[in-house]
């Protein structure tokens, strides 16, 4: 199910506890592909994306670029992406370093 009806802290809870867990499987980075792309709730892997990218565990750029530059699914991945930053924009918080 979907946390996006949840406060922010509670799904930032969520999400990092389900990183940590995709971290402790056999194949942590199958488990990470699968989190960013295999889920029905894109804005999902969004938020997933954010929050492995400001923990070090993926570069967001190369992934951005991948997922828009997917014929068939870059506008829906587009308009899911300018959804999530509108929603959240005004609970996030500065980088404490500059991204790549």
């Amino acid at each position: 199910s979907s946390t996006g009806a949840d406060a922010p802290q509670v799904r930032l809870a969520a999400i990092l506890h389900i990183i940590s867990i995709a971290r402790l499987l056999p194949s942590p980075s199958e488990a990470m592909v699968s989190l960013l792309n295999g889920s029905l709730d894109a804005e999902f892997s969004v938020a997933i994306a954010f929050v492995m990218s400001d923990n070090n565990y993926l570069k967001l750029k190369p992934w951005l670029v991948e997922k828009l530059s997917q014929q068939a699914s870059a506008l829906a991945f587009a308009n899911t992406l300018i959804a999530y930053l509108a929603k959240n924009y005004a609970t996030a918080a500065p980088r404490a370093t500059n991204p790549d």
